[in-house]
């Protein structure tokens, strides 16, 4: 085993408690998201979303 080898497995052991500890944390607090929420089902053109209050359709022009 050559000394990079061996430095990297000693900062992957190093990290490991950190990693752990911050993956439950966040798999604790993270919150679902659904994409169907996000995205619109019906080519975007009657999504009032995130457009601040225009319809995607109006926004889109002719690129569709």
């Amino acid at each position: 085993m050559d000394v990079a080898h061996a430095v990297g497995v000693a900062v992957l052991r190093q990290l490991e408690p950190s990693v752990e500890r911050l993956l439950e944390r966040h798999l604790a607090t993270a919150r679902d998201w659904l994409p169907h929420q996000f995205v619109p089902w019906s080519a975007a053109r009657d999504f009032d979303g995130p457009v601040d209050g225009a319809a995607c359709g109006d926004r889109l022009g002719e690129h569709t």
